[in-house]
């Protein structure tokens, strides 16, 4: 039976979720390559709304994220990449799908590019719960593949304002 791969977590050759951790093999031109098999597992589901806390209404193309609780900084976890994303559709809708078991800190922050339009409202950054940064964000407990609905978040617009000039 088909399910969307969205669905599953996203593993390398081997059973691994990083690369560093993958099993190589070797190809061979002209020759048939057998028994590179995969079984995935199941992943977990975030999932809740973006509101504008003044107009409720819901915000699109708004950048989500999903920062797995570690050792590692903010700073660290968005530059190498470690973290999933995701945005919300025109109804402010978001889900993360195909999570691995984990514990994560959920991140609402406005997509800049498509955001630098005169006059639309900035929401800055928030983390769940409402707080203003990784260090205080609240942490969301996935200790088995199941769905994790309602994390809402309600934005206040923070300005209108740019700076703009020449280098």
């Amino acid at each position: 039976q088909y399910k969307p791969a969205d669905r599953y977590v996203a593993q390398h050759y081997g059973g691994s979720a990083s690369l560093s951790g993958a099993v190589s093999f070797k190809v061979t031109g002209g020759d048939t390559t057998t028994g590179i098999d995969f079984v995935l597992k199941p992943g977990g589901t975030i999932s809740g709304t973006v509101t504008d806390s003044l107009t409720s209404a819901g915000l699109n193309r708004h950048f989500m994220y999903a920062l797995p609780d570690n050792d590692s900084s903010y700073f660290e976890l968005k530059r190498a990449g470690r973290h999933y994303r995701t945005f919300t559709n025109a109804n402010g809708e978001y889900a993360f799908n195909g999570l691995p078991v984990g514990r994560y800190r959920i991140q609402a922050g406005h997509y800049t590019e498509l955001k630098h339009i005169a006059g639309s409202n900035h929401y800055g950054i928030r983390f769940h719960r409402n707080r203003p940064d990784y260090a205080s964000a609240a942490i969301v407990n996935l200790p088995v593949p199941l769905r994790f609905a309602g994390l809402d978040f309600k934005l206040t617009p923070q300005g209108t304002g740019f700076v703009t000039g020449y280098v």
